[in-house]
């Protein structure tokens, strides 16, 4: 025993000298590591433990190794060891053990030729392992299948085995497998012969349709889909395909049950065949025809034939079948912007626009029933004698894009909340010969137009030199709240980094509202207005601009909102507008909007827009240099011309002015880069000023140049001080022989300051030959501007 453990001492040992090896390699790689002194006080301690189990080795590898079996055994325990071992060794077996396994056959499907797809396998699928272990993933051997097809036969894994046609399968034929004595592993006992039929021939019919021809609406035709599983023969189909009425059918053709003349169609498989009868004329009443297909249709390439009729109704619209699918009223915006009033009707067949005008009737129901409060509801209730006492509407039709189409509008002018009652007569023709079978009534009670309150034209600027008026646009309201809040001195900053979004609406956040940077002016004005009609208001800027010449402050936050006068007791806090409340883009008008329900009362308060308005004649172009320096161009709004002596400031975040440079003769100020300002000295905004006039651009915000639109490649000057570039662009890119074309012309000059106006120049037009065709000298209207038309002929070359 005491051999034993000095055997496995040793072995210890041995292995420990190589575990020391690898510490010292470590050392050497990541550096040498002191242990901490309870570390070593607890070697001392257990130093005799370690003695004892060195002494006795063998006890202590065996204890080891009882514990870890200990641990593991819960683990081991529930593995499948039998599973494994037939899985991975099935296939080995003592000489003389057979086993005994299934055989399934997964017959192949159908070729997808209209996809370009390959012939599917036949698949032999076996309930165990059944491969020579050196045949998975390789041909097989000793396999062979009558009739005799030309193919290759794989194992793909231990327990299937794929045959795969070099052509594709013929139709519906019965093969037999037989699996030779070297095709299988030898311990594996399965029956030999296998059975199985490739793809048959088959045939369905798809869903029918009653087909009018869009021109020709005449043309009716009953229409069927048939779909076949491998292209048909066509000279068998079309012999067997039949459409007949069904009984009943009187009236439709001369003699009920009489077969209609076919015409057939086949894509380019002929896997599906269209058949389309001849030209039908219209019942009386609504009836039906069917689709015969008679036994016996077999494929091109032969096999089974179909053994069933299949048969198929088509239901066939009678004299009386045209109805009125829709029926409804519209507010829509017209051309002069004036919401209009529009009866919708929608047919379920095309009918000409003069024939829906001839049998649609619209009338101004009296406001109340003589024996009743109660609305009109009930298109009954509405008798001669009540036709006689409202008031006839007159219908203007709108021209649809089709003189003879489905969808017909009606333009009609009638008072908000009255009810119209509509009257579409019986007799009503569609383009194809149908009739509205019975007279169709309906009641509306008149919508009214969607409340619209609005700031008219886009952006920010005002002309300081202009008469500093903004329009607004009101409709449906009974009065506008007009707030204005004028930007406190050095409250600019503010303004830029407390709020987002676009900077003609900026949304505040962190608590931050107009009233902590403005001084507030409000005006109330009550509106009486007839329904339906737009009115048009304007704020006058110009009264709010201090009188101080030297301090104008022209930065203001306008507020435009709906409120109703009768309500004038309702407090401050009612009327003040949500910081995030907003109408949207401000155009007010769509069918969502005028459809909404007519009992229902739009708060006026909740119409609101917002704008940040600029009034200032200083405009203002940055561009930023590779290496961080801007140049800053300041011109007049008012003439264009570049603006000298203004001073061009950068405010920090906290209101700091960072630079400040005045701009040349040419209106151009240099900045250094500001690259590495950071936290409270962070720019944030561009500011130019001028006796008393103040401009502002965000930096790092929505003012960007968007270039999307653009040949942004550059372009090449030859340097000459006042060299003078011109650029053409049309109402459009293209042309037809005998329109005429609009040209406009911009000149600009590379000096600034050089005025172009009155300055001529000479156009030259040539034609898709080469041909100079017009030559004509201009002269340059104010901002070099000049416009001219050329018109063409019929006879015009192309090109």
């Amino acid at each position: 025993m005491n051999r034993l453990h000095e055997l496995v001492a040793r072995g210890a040992a041995f292995v420990w000298r190589f575990v020391l090896m690898g510490l010292r390699f470590l050392g050497a790689l990541f550096g040498s590591w002191h242990a901490p002194r309870w570390l070593g006080w607890l070697g001392e301690k257990l130093a005799p433990l370690g003695r004892l189990a060195q002494r006795y080795a063998a006890f202590t590898l065996l204890a080891v190794l009882v514990a870890v079996g200990a641990l593991a055994a819960p683990k081991l325990a529930k593995v499948d060891w039998h599973g494994w071992y037939a899985a991975h060794f099935s296939a080995i077996h003592p000489d003389g053990q057979k086993t005994t396994a299934g055989v399934s056959v997964t017959p192949p499907g159908r070729t997808a030729i209209e996809s370009d797809g390959k012939p599917q396998p036949v698949v032999l699928n076996f309930s165990a392992s059944a491969a020579p272990l050196s045949r998975v993933g390789k041909e097989a051997q000793d396999v062979a299948i009558s009739p005799a097809i030309a193919g290759k036969w794989l194992w793909s894994e231990a327990n299937k085995l794929e045959f795969t046609p070099a052509a594709d399968w013929p139709i519906a034929v019965e093969y037999t497998v037989t699996l030779g004595a070297k095709a299988l592993a030898p311990h594996v006992d399965v029956d030999r012969e296998v059975k199985f039929s490739s793809p048959r021939f088959a045939m369905t019919i798809g869903d029918p349709t009653f087909y009018q021809d869009p021109v020709q609406f005449t043309q009716r035709k009953a229409v069927f889909q048939v779909n076949f599983t491998q292209p048909v023969n066509p000279e068998l189909f079309e012999k067997r395909v039949h459409i007949v009425p069904d009984s009943g059918a009187a009236g439709l053709f001369a003699h009920a049950g009489d077969e209609k003349k076919v015409t057939v169609t086949y894509d380019k498989f002929k896997l599906q065949a269209t058949v389309i009868s001849e030209p039908m004329a219209i019942p009386a009443n609504t009836t039906s025809v069917s689709l015969s297909i008679d036994a016996g249709v077999m494929a091109q390439k032969g096999g089974n034939a179909t053994e069933q009729t299949l048969t198929q109704a088509l239901a066939i619209p009678g004299l009386y079948s045209l109805d009125i699918v829709d029926l409804k009223q519209v507010i829509v915006t017209g051309d002069s912007g004036e919401p209009e009033n529009i009866l919708q009707v929608t047919t379920g067949m095309p009918v000409q626009e003069k024939e829906m005008g001839r049998v649609t009737s619209a009338w101004l129901l009296p406001e109340k029933k003589d024996d009743s409060d109660e609305p009109w509801a009930d298109p009954a209730d509405v008798t001669p004698d009540v036709l006689k006492k409202a008031k006839h509407i007159n219908l203007q039709t709108v021209p649809a894009e089709r003189e003879t189409t489905d969808t017909h509008t009606f333009k009609f002018t009638a008072e908000p909340g009255r009810f119209l009652f509509v009257r579409i007569a019986k007799g009503l023709k569609s383009a194809g010969g149908y009739e509205l079978g019975a007279t169709r009534d309906e009641i509306f009670r008149v919508k009214r137009s969607a409340p619209e309150l609005a700031i008219m034209s886009k952006g920010s600027l005002l002309a300081l030199s202009g008469d500093k008026k903004l329009p607004l646009v009101v409709r449906d309201l009974p009065g506008v709240r007009i707030e204005l809040g004028r930007l406190l001195p050095q409250q600019l900053q503010h303004l830029v980094t407390q709020s987002q979004g676009d900077m003609t609406n900026p949304q505040f956040y962190s608590g931050i509202t107009p009233d902590n940077l403005t001084e507030r002016f409000e005006k109330k004005l009550p509106l009486s207005l007839k329904p339906g009609k737009t009115h048009y208001e304007t704020v006058d800027f110009g009264e709010y601009l201090k009188a101080d010449a030297a301090d104008r402050r022209g930065i203001f936050l306008l507020t435009v909102q709906g409120y109703d006068p009768a309500n004038a007791n309702a407090s401050d806090a009612d009327q003040q507008p949500d910081q995030n409340m907003n109408n949207g883009d401000g155009e007010g008008e769509g069918e969502g909007e005028a459809n909404a329900d007519d009992e229902e009362k739009i708060d006026p308060t909740r119409m609101l827009e917002r704008r940040l308005v600029i009034v200032t004649d200083l405009g203002i172009v940055s561009k930023t240099a590779i290496d961080g320096s801007r140049d800053v161009f300041v011109e007049s709004i008012a003439n264009g011309q570049s603006v000298a002596g203004a001073t061009v400031e950068i405010w920090a975040r906290n209101g700091a002015v960072l630079v400040s440079q005045a701009t040349d003769a040419e209106g151009r100020a240099h900045l250094p880069s500001l690259t590495g300002f950071a936290r409270e000295k962070a720019p944030v905004v561009l500011v130019v000023k001028k006796a008393g006039d103040l401009s502002f651009l965000p930096l790092n915000r929505d003012r960007t140049l968007d270039m999307s639109r653009f040949d942004v490649g550059g372009l090449h000057s030859s340097g000459l001080p006042n060299q003078i570039q011109a650029y053409l662009f049309s109402d459009r890119g293209i042309y037809r022989p005998g329109d005429t074309i609009n040209i406009g012309m911009i000149a600009k000059s590379q000096g600034r300051a050089q005025k172009l106006a009155d300055l001529p120049v000479e156009m030259e037009v040539t034609d898709a030959r080469g041909l100079v065709i017009r030559r004509e000298k201009l002269k340059l209207g104010p901002g070099g501007m000049a416009e001219f038309t050329q018109a063409t002929e019929d006879t015009t070359p192309t090109g």
